[in-house]
């Protein structure tokens, strides 16, 4: 499980993330995960949901390195990005020809997936960008999914972005709703005061209502409310800021190690 919250603000955009990770057969446990990366040079970030590292049930090896691909796609990149649905479909690419390519060599038996709600395939994985184009806030997110072992090729789609309060979160459900939707006594430590007006809430307010969901899941109020899914959130919380001028910073105090 994986919790990442955005934040759109009049001054720029607040992307966050919790540092757990479980591998394949949810006995590891690594607390200090990267989730959250930049592409330099560019005010845009991503994020990855899903099979980061791909191979085959009951053995360590990873055989495609979804985090690794990306980072090798967008390292080779020119920065100036004006149409983010054509670019996350591009990046993407690279990781569905690498899947392609081990299963059809037989190096890989099959691909792996989870079946969402609402959906009718399994997915592997989400990547998540976020940024500024053409000076624009936008959201994308990029899908890559199977149909009885059949490969699709990724699929963007445009996100909608809301400013300010609430936040969009992914994680747990039932803490989102607590937390913003309702006055429950439980998750009253996480909730601050808001601005009025929507266009009030910096930045830097916008940082500490991240973290806080993140919290909430990763407490033990979090747990007795969302028992199947807080349990796979926490670890070291990283908080990114992206701006047209400035483009992505981490948050002070949010770091990745």
């Amino acid at each position: 499980m994986t919790a990442t919250v955005r934040i759109q603000t009049v001054e720029g955009l607040v992307f966050a993330a919790d540092g757990r990770a479980r591998d394949e057969q949810l006995k590891e446990v690594k607390n200090d995960c990267q989730k959250i990366f930049p592409i330099h040079g560019s005010p845009i970030a991503y994020a990855v949901y899903g099979m980061a590292g791909i191979g085959n049930e009951g053995t360590p090896d990873i055989i495609v390195d979804v985090c690794q691909e990306l980072a090798n796609f967008n390292r080779d990149q020119k920065r100036n990005i004006s149409d983010l649905v054509a670019y996350g479909n591009k990046m993407t690419l690279p990781v569905y020809r690498s899947l392609l390519k081990a299963k059809n060599s037989g190096l890989l038996e099959k691909y792996p997936g989870d079946l969402e709600p609402g959906q009718r395939d399994p997915t592997v994985f989400h990547v998540w960008l976020l940024g500024y184009a053409n000076g624009m806030p936008i959201e994308v997110d990029v899908r890559l999914s199977h149909r009885n072992q059949r490969l699709y090729k990724p699929v963007a789609i445009k996100q909608q972005l809301w400013l300010g309060y609430p936040p969009k979160t992914l994680g747990s459900g039932e803490v989102h709703n607590l937390l913003y939707r309702s006055d429950d006594e439980r998750l009253a430590r996480f909730r601050r005061a808001m601005p009025s007006r929507q266009e009030d809430l910096t930045i830097l307010e916008a940082v500490e209502v991240a973290a806080n969901y993140i919290k909430a899941c990763d407490s033990d109020e979090g747990r007795e409310v969302d028992p199947r899914l807080c349990p796979g959130i926490g670890g070291r919380i990283h908080i990114a800021t992206i701006t047209p001028l400035s483009g992505f910073q981490w948050a002070k105090g949010y770091e990745p190690t």
